[in-house]
């Protein structure tokens, strides 16, 4: 069995559940192997660019309503600003004409629901903690998935210390350790991780998905 085999398997058992999911969702500090999360982001909401985000964020909280006002308090170039807020423009999230600005949408970037990731391996635990650690700095909570036969040879304490989950995958796939909700969790690489989860995702779109605790589904 190859790992891309136990993601399969995986794969087949979420989407069994109709939850959402996404595979190797490229975040820069890590690339997950699965992605589930508990709720969808609207379609034109989608920001999968961290700087975007920001400067949607800053002109939403400061109620900014011109341009100049952006390039004054803001250490980014000029072109780089105007090229985010046209970004914003094109999905219909903000206005923007003669340097004037006008938030058409908010987002909301606080209550969108549950992420969480799951780093697969067939028996190499060691480097499993390490990279699923790297997710917690964009997911709730994290998992380490693996066969049932190299369980033995994982300190389960490093596990629980780490507060990374474990799944074993054999005759059935069941959580041995329940992660811990992260604390280092960053609201805009959360929101930039679901979005990006929801372009790549491999659940059919008329799909209703469930909405449950997803820690629960082990």
């Amino acid at each position: 069995m190859k790992e891309k085999d136990l993601v399969n398997i995986l794969n087949d058992y979420i989407g069994s559940k109709k939850i959402i999911y996404g595979n190797e969702i490229r975040m820069g500090i890590g690339i997950p192997d699965i992605m589930i999360c508990s709720d969808v982001l609207k379609k034109d909401s989608l920001i999968t660019d961290y700087y975007t985000l920001k400067i949607y964020d800053y002109i939403n909280k400061k109620k900014v309503d011109n341009i100049n006002e952006i390039t004054k308090n803001v250490s980014m170039s000029k072109k780089n600003i105007y090229k985010y807020i046209y970004e914003l423009k094109e999905k219909n999230i903000l206005e923007f004409e003669k340097n004037k600005i006008e938030v058409l949408r908010n987002i909301e970037l606080k209550d969108i629901g549950t992420n969480i990731s799951i780093e697969v391996k067939l028996k190499d635990w060691k480097n499993g903690i390490l990279q699923a650690k790297r997710y917690l700095r964009f997911s709730d909570y994290s998992y380490l998935a693996i066969l049932e036969q190299y369980q033995k040879n994982i300190d389960l304490k490093e596990l629980k210390d780490s507060g990374i989950g474990l799944i074993v995958v054999g005759d059935t796939i069941r959580q041995v350790i329940r992660p811990r909700k992260s604390k280092q969790c960053d609201k805009y690489f959360k929101y930039i991780s679901i979005s990006s989860l929801f372009d790549k995702n491999n659940t059919n779109s008329n799909t209703e998905f469930n909405s449950k605790n997803l820690l629960s589904i082990w």
